[in-house]
């Protein structure tokens, strides 16, 4: 069967609502695409901080070990400095030469989605200065993100907390030397080398970014001013990513709102201008409401979350307006409206065919 054939039926059943072509349809660059480089990228960074880090956790322990009352060291407050450096070092443990692996995968993901959104919107598409510059804060992300792994306070907080929990439950239990080094690897090992699963998140999250915002480009360069959420619509989709299928958002405000990030001074910002979302529930149900993290400087904890409608135009604000928006968020975007420039007509198919079937109102924010 020829590929012009294939296409036409694909583009036939996609018209009609056939659900199961979705992602396919309507997403060059898709899923599928990407997990043979999200398993790459994920071997490195899960390589690059793991040697780094079973070496300071023996480090540690050892030093633990070697002194006259481990429990009591656990429980010193210069036992925060340790876990500063120690994290530190972890941090840094990616080589430039890894990080150019990263960024060119990055960059092969950046790229290869603009070319086939250039085939399927039926423009000329060019890499500018706008591009480059996109690529390189989605690596600055990336680094960022990595290095926060370690280097988050709240993450060592909660370390040097249940270290000292470790050191209570040793003094009142009468553990010895040996059983509390046991016990300190296996509570903390994971916080100084996260395992696989883990760096595949963090690698899912790195090129869902970069494939959304260069969609957001070609989107831009077609004309387009709004796009639509499409959420997978199977068992695995979360209840977020639910509750935003089939919502418009305007092009423009998205690309505004990547532009801010590209500017932010200060890192600790990054972690609140696109903000993760997780489903508020209540007696184990879902409240149709999301929850976000505070920019606070206390731990963070449960109280410290703000409630957020998941159909408001303030999303936008607070940059819950594209993928990811959570670890593995597998949602993609797709073209809705476009201005007289550039007709409806570009589209392969019409998109609003998709929902009819489905009952959906879209709505643009």
């Amino acid at each position: 069967m020829s590929q012009k054939l294939l296409k036409d039926i694909d583009g036939l059943l996609f018209s009609i609502g056939g659900e199961w072509l979705l992602s396919k349809a309507i997403n060059p660059l898709s899923n599928e695409d990407l997990q043979s480089i999200e398993i790459k990228v994920a071997t490195i960074l899960h390589g690059a901080a793991s040697k780094v880090g079973d070496e300071e956790l023996a480090a540690f322990i050892s030093m633990v070990m070697e002194s006259k009352s481990p429990e009591d060291l656990l429980a010193n407050p210069k036992i925060t400095k340790v876990v500063e450096k120690a994290f530190g070092t972890i941090a840094l443990s990616m080589s430039s030469k890894d990080w150019k692996k990263v960024q060119k995968d990055l960059k092969n993901v950046y790229i290869r989605t603009k070319q086939l959104w250039s085939e399927k919107l039926k423009i000329v598409s060019s890499f500018t200065l706008q591009d480059e510059g996109a690529i390189e804060y989605l690596h600055e992300n990336s680094q960022f993100w990595f290095k926060n792994t370690f280097l988050s306070k709240d993450k060592q907080a909660l370390v040097v907390e249940k270290m000292r929990a470790i050191g209570e439950d040793a003094k009142a239990s009468g553990l010895g030397r040996k059983e509390l080094a046991q016990n300190i690897e296996d509570k903390l090992g994971h916080y100084f080398n996260p395992d696989y699963p883990y760096w595949n998140v963090q690698a899912s999250s790195m090129l869902v970014r970069a494939r959304t915002v260069s969609t957001l480009r070609s989107f831009s360069e077609a004309g387009c001013t709004t796009y639509r959420w499409i959420a997978m619509g199977d068992e695995r989709t979360c209840p977020i990513c639910g509750s935003l299928d089939g919502q418009e958002w305007s092009v423009s405000t998205a690309l505004k709102h990547v532009e801010k990030e590209m500017s932010l001074k200060d890192p600790e910002d990054l972690k609140y201008s696109s903000p993760w979302v997780y489903p508020e529930m209540k007696n184990n149900e879902f409240t149709g409401k999301g929850l976000i993290y505070k920019k606070s400087t206390e731990k963070i904890q449960k109280a410290n979350m703000e409630v957020v409608e998941l159909e408001s135009t303030s999303l936008s604000d607070i940059g819950v307006n594209c993928p990811p928006i959570h670890g593995n968020c597998r949602c993609v975007l797709v073209a809705s409206k476009f201005s007289k420039a550039f007709p409806q007509e570009k589209m392969l198919v019409s998109q609003d065919n998709i929902y009819k079937h489905k009952g959906h109102t879209p709505r643009v924010f």
